[in-house]
C-alpha cells in the first residue's frame, strides 16, 4: 500500500466498472446465499420500507485535521480505518467516524470520502469524483440499515457499502472504491510511522468510547434496524466477515462475490489462498488486529502461493516474503506490491444487503 502504481490503479479501475455489472443484477444460479428468493436487491430498492431518510441528521466531518502519529493520543488497541493514496497514509479514529459516519478529506492532491456504517461496523473509502469533477458528500440516512449518502451538487443518492448512486442526477454512477483497512492503531502505525490520523473532537460526548465502538456489536437503532428487510440465515447477522465482490465474471458467468468469516480465518492459517471467479487470491490474516486483507496472488505474468512466515510474515514458494499489507520486504520480490483487492470488513448482514448474490466461506 505504498504509492499507488500504474497497475494497482488498474486493477483498481477494472473493479470498479466490473462492480456496476454486480448491481445491474446479474443472477448466479450456484450461489449458496438463503436470502427470500423473491427479495432481490432491486426489489429493496424499489421498497420505501427499506430506506430511513434523514439528511444532515448528524454532520460530515468536512476537510478534518489530521494530527501527527506521536501526537495522537490513542491507545494501542483503538480502531481505526487507514488507507494510502500516492504515498500519503492516514487513520481515520473508529469513536470519531462512528459518530459522523463520513470525512470528506484530501490526500495529497486525491480528494476521497471515507465512510463508516456503525449499524455494520463496516468501512469504505472512495475517491470523491464523479465525471473527474470533485464532490462533497453528506448524511443522507439509511437504506436496509446500510449508511445512505448523497452528494452536495445535485443530492442524488449513493450506497455506502457499494458507492453506487442509486436516486438523483448520478444515479447508475459509481464511486472509485480505495483500498481500506481496519485495524488497530498500534498496528497501523507500525507499517506506516509518517501517518497522520483524524480524530475529529476527542472531548465530544456523543463520541462512543473505543470499548464500545467494537466490530459486530449487537446494539442496533430501532430506526435503523426497521428498515432491514434482507433474511439470512447462514451466520448470525452481526457476525464478522471480510468481503471481496468483483463484479461479473466474463469466463463463469454471474457475479462473482465471496465473503470469508474472521472467525474462521482466525481458527485456520494465516494465509487463505483461493479464487473469486478466474482471478487467484490470498487473503492475509492479521490476529493481533483481528483484521483481514485480500489481494490479487499474482506478481506479473507469475501466480504466487504462500505460506505463514512468523506471526506477521508470509512467505511466497520462493522464499520472497511479505508483510501483512502485501509488501515484499525481502526475496525476489522485494519492493514490490501485491494488488490489493477492494474487500473490507462488515457484519455479515450487511455484506448480505449489499451483496446478495455472495458465496460464503464459513
Amino acid at each position: 500500500m505504498n504509492e499507488i502504481d500504474s497497475s494497482t490503479f488498474v486493477s483498481m479501475i477494472k473493479w470498479s466498472l466490473l462492480f456496476v455489472a454486480l448491481l445491474a443484477g446479474c443472477q448466479r444460479s450456484d450461489g449458496n446465499s438463503t436470502a427470500d428468493a423473491s427479495a432481490t436487491k432491486g426489489s429493496f430498492l424499489e421498497n420505501p420500507d427499506c430506506f430511513y431518510r434523514n439528511y444532515d441528521h448528524v454532520f460530515a466531518l468536512n476537510g478534518p485535521e489530521a494530527v501527527p502519529a506521536d501526537a495522537a493520543e490513542l491507545t494501542d488497541e483503538s480502531e481505526v480505518l487507514g488507507i494510502c493514496v500516492d504515498g500519503v497514509a492516514r487513520a481515520y479514529w473508529i469513536p470519531a467516524m462512528y459518530h459522523h459516519h463520513l470525512a470528506n478529506d484530501m490526500l495529497g492532491d486525491t480528494p476521497v470520502v471515507v465512510t463508516y456504517c456503525g449499524h455494520y461496523s463496516c468501512g469504505s473509502a472512495y475517491l470523491a469524483t464523479v465525471n473527474e469533477e470533485p464532490q462533497v458528500f453528506g448524511i443522507a440516512g439509511a437504506w436496509q440499515g446500510m449508511l445512505l449518502l448523497y452528494d452536495e451538487a445535485t443530492r442524488s443518492e449513493w450506497l455506502q457499502g457499494s458507492g453506487h448512486s442509486i436516486r438523483g442526477d448520478f444515479s447508475g454512477q459509481q464511486l472509485e472504491r480505495l483500498p481500506v483497512v481496519h485495524t488497530t492503531w498500534k498496528r497501523w502505525k507500525e507499517a506506516y510511522p509518517e501517518t497522520s490520523v483524524v480524530l475529529g473532537n476527542p472531548n465530544d460526548p456523543r463520541y462512543p468510547a473505543d470499548t464500545q465502538a467494537k466490530r459486530g456489536d449487537a446494539e442496533k437503532s430501532p430506526a435503523l434496524a426497521r428498515t432491514v428487510h434482507m433474511k439470512d440465515g447462514q451466520l448470525p447477522p452481526t457476525e464478522m466477515v471480510f468481503g471481496i465482490a468483483m463484479g461479473c465474471d466474463a469466463e463463469q458467468g454471474g457475479p462473482v462475490a465471496k465473503a470469508y468469516s474472521l472467525a474462521k480465518l482466525a481458527a485456520g492459517p494465516a494465509v487463505t489462498t483461493d479464487q473469486i471467479g478466474s482471478l487467484p487470491v490470498v487473503l492475509f490474516y492479521d490476529a493481533e488486529s483481528n483484521s483481514a486483507v485480500g489481494f490479487q496472488r499474482t506478481i506479473g505474468d507469475e501466480t504466487l502461493e504462500f505460506e505463514p512466515r512468523g506471526e506477521s510474515h508470509f512467505a511466497s514458494s520462493d522464499g520472497s516474503v511479505f508483510d501483512w499489507l502485501g509488501r515484499c520486504i525481502a526475496g525476489k520480490y522485494a519492493g514490490q506490491q501485491l494488488p490489493q483487492l477492494p474487500g473490507y470488513q462488515s457484519e455479515w448482514l450487511g455484506w448480505l444487503v449489499t451483496c446478495p448474490e455472495t458465496e460464503l466461506v464459513k
